[in-house]
């Protein structure tokens, strides 16, 4: 049987380069900050891409759900 086999996207590799440069320049930024400066550039780049792609990238932090934070 035959299955679909995605070719691998460069445009997404690219994206994903840039945004973990943009990230680890200095202050940690979210994702909608990280789209903003994105698209300053001139990457036109849908934000649920973006979030897509910052979170497989492992710049998203943990929520304070899955850490254990209790509300005092």
């Amino acid at each position: 049987m035959l299955h679909y086999e995605a070719m691998p996207d460069r445009e997404n590799e690219a994206l994903t380069a840039r945004l973990v440069e943009l990230a680890h320049d200095g202050r940690r930024f979210g994702f909608r900050r990280l789209h903003a400066l994105v698209e300053r550039e001139g990457i036109h780049a849908n934000h649920k891409r973006v979030h897509s792609l910052y979170r497989e990238a492992g710049l998203a932090w943990p929520c304070d759900a899955a850490v254990g934070a209790t509300a005092s």
